[in-house]
C-alpha cells in the first residue's frame, strides 16, 4: 500500500509541475495584438518576442519625399532576426 501512494503523490507533483510550465509558456509566447496609428501598422507582442506587419507613413531619408514603410520584423529577445521593411511610393 505504501508504494501506490508514493506513485500517486509523484504523479501529482509531475501533473503540478507540468501544468505550472504550461502556464508560464502561456504566459511568455501569447502575443498581445497592437494596431498602431501610423498607417494601419500591426504588432504583436509577447514578452519574448516581438512581431510587425509595417503599412507605417515614412519618408525617404535622402530626398525627405513622402513614402510608406511595409514589411515584417521580427524580434526575438531584444535582438532583431528578420527585417523585411523596404519604402514604397505612396
Amino acid at each position: 500500500m505504501k508504494e501506490a501512494n508514493g506513485k500517486d503523490k509523484k504523479n501529482g507533483k509531475k501533473k503540478v509541475i507540468w501544468i505550472v510550465l504550461a502556464v508560464i509558456l502561456a504566459v511568455l509566447l501569447i502575443p498581445i495584438p497592437m494596431r498602431l496609428k501610423d498607417g494601419g501598422s500591426l504588432e504583436l507582442r509577447a514578452i519574448l518576442y516581438e512581431a510587425g506587419f509595417m503599412n507605417q507613413l515614412a519618408e525617404y531619408p535622402e530626398t525627405r519625399e513622402p513614402a510608406v514603410r511595409k514589411g515584417f520584423h521580427l524580434d526575438v529577445l531584444g535582438h532583431t532576426v528578420i527585417d523585411n521593411t523596404y519604402l514604397v511610393a505612396p
